[in-house]
């Protein structure tokens, strides 16, 4: 795109990133931004607007500093990497099998390269739960780097062996992230403020569309051509004038957007002034005459709102404990479950319920706001035994146990634990459980 010609040798991973080297003509720009447009009805507006915006907003991010992550999540067979990766062919030749980052990389590799994709979309792919305990922690200290990182605009501060300070690498560019979940646990609460969640079903993408549009991927490359151009042709008055609508848009979107983090409304204002600068450009280059190009507009605006909405509702609360005892709650005021003592209750007379978990339900009553929050949530027992703070404490954990030692004249022995609780033992136990202690003889 520029006149002068200039070699530029690309990090590994980097090496599909590239725009048309000539711009492309009106007619040619025309054609492609309305392909581009199209990307909206591959999916909920909730989920495309988000992305199509980050697309468009990263060559503005010097004036509109993205400072959040895009969390694209969903259950394996989402298509979450396939739509990510058309979105990501905006700046390139893309697939969900070449994508340029993931969550394998070291954190320090991934720092790295957020800070060379500079005013571009970077797309790290397949954040997971871990299988492990290790492996859990690895994911999590990797996620919790990478979204204070973005949200901070701030990379890790180095020092060499004499105390010289290193160089830090802050991201430069517009950040999106496929995951299999939400990060949950209270180390998550104010990183979640720092993203945009965006939750895509299995059946939520139109499969249809989604071909059509890969075969003509080539297109959304000549579409960012053109627009990067514009960008480039009134950057000066772009750079004085986006901070200030990004600023009013987030005040009006407040009112909008009731019990969201502070954040979320200044997260949904970038994207909406990307939006802006999308239409103005569609209608420079005779793409579509006003008034269309205003309906394009107000549907992907809604799409915004309506993802940053729905984010609000999955992010309120944090704390899974808490979750779980209003959904508790809600069940025992519409009288759809009860409590019982876990070795002696019994179910209510008279009828044929099925138990779920320590909650007893009436029959056919199989989708209840239990078992859907159970499903989406995917509460670990380890969250929901910690309870949360200033509240009352359900533990599904056994009960504590004593450990005991003794010895025996001329056998070895080892310590055994038993449970410690009052009343009827626990089934199997014998005089372990009853007098807390007992010795096993070691074989030779």
């Amino acid at each position: 795109m520029s006149k002068i010609n200039v070699e530029v040798e690309l990090e590994p991973g980097f090496q599909n990133y590239r725009l048309l080297p000539t711009l492309p003509s009106p007619e040619e720009a025309a054609k492609a931004i309305r392909r581009s447009w199209q990307c909206l009805f591959l999916a909920p507006r909730r989920v495309t607007a988000p992305l199509l915006a980050a697309a468009y907003a990263a060559p503005l991010s010097e004036s509109v500093v993205p400072d959040f992550t895009i969390w694209l999540w969903g259950g394996t067979g989402s298509y979450k990497s396939t739509l990510a990766a058309l979105i990501l062919s905006h700046f390139g030749d893309f697939s969900e099998t070449n994508l340029p980052l993931s969550f394998e990389s070291t954190s320090n590799a991934l720092e790295r390269n957020l800070f060379l994709a500079k005013d571009v979309l970077a797309v790290v792919d397949d954040w997971r739960p871990g299988v492990t305990r290790a492996d859990s922690d690895e994911m999590d200290r990797k996620a919790q780097r990478l979204l204070r990182g973005v949200g901070n605009r701030q990379g890790r501060g180095r020092m060499t062996s004499d105390t010289t300070l290193r160089a830090s690498y802050p991201p430069r560019g517009v950040v999106a992230v496929t995951a299999e979940a939400l990060p949950e646990g209270p180390a998550f609460q104010s990183a979640a403020a720092r993203s945009l969640s965006i939750n895509l079903s299995k059946n939520d993408v139109d499969l249809a569309k989604l071909s059509v549009l890969q075969r003509d991927k080539q297109m959304l490359r000549v579409a960012m051509t053109g627009y990067v151009s514009y960008v480039a042709g009134c950057y000066e008055r772009l750079a004085k004038e986006l901070p200030v609508q990004r600023e009013e848009l987030r005040d009006l979107l407040r009112d909008k957007l009731p019990g969201s983090h502070p954040r979320t409304s200044d997260n949904a204002a970038a994207l909406i002034v990307a939006l802006r600068q999308l239409t103005e450009y569609s209608m420079s280059v005779g793409a579509m005459a006003e008034a269309e190009a205003k309906r394009w507009y107000k549907m992907a605006r809604n799409g915004v709102l309506t993802a940053a909405k729905a984010h609000t509702e999955a992010t309120r609360g944090g704390d899974p404990a808490s979750t779980f005892l209003g959904f508790m709650s809600s069940l025992f005021a519409a009288k759809r479950a009860y409590v019982k003592n876990r070795e002696y209750g019994k179910i209510p007379p008279g009828s044929a319920c099925r138990s779920v978990g320590r909650t007893w339900l009436p029959p056919g009553k199989t989708r209840t706001p239990l078992t859907q929050w159970k499903d989406s949530m995917q509460l670990p027992r380890r969250s929901l035994s910690a309870g949360p703070t200033g509240a009352s404490c359900i533990s599904t954990k056994r009960p504590p146990t004593l450990p005991s030692r003794a010895s025996l004249r001329g056998a070895a022995s080892r310590s055994v634990s038993s449970p410690r609780h009052s009343g009827k033992p626990w089934p199997g136990a014998g005089r372990a459980s009853s007098t807390r202690d007992a010795t096993i003889p070691r074989r030779r």
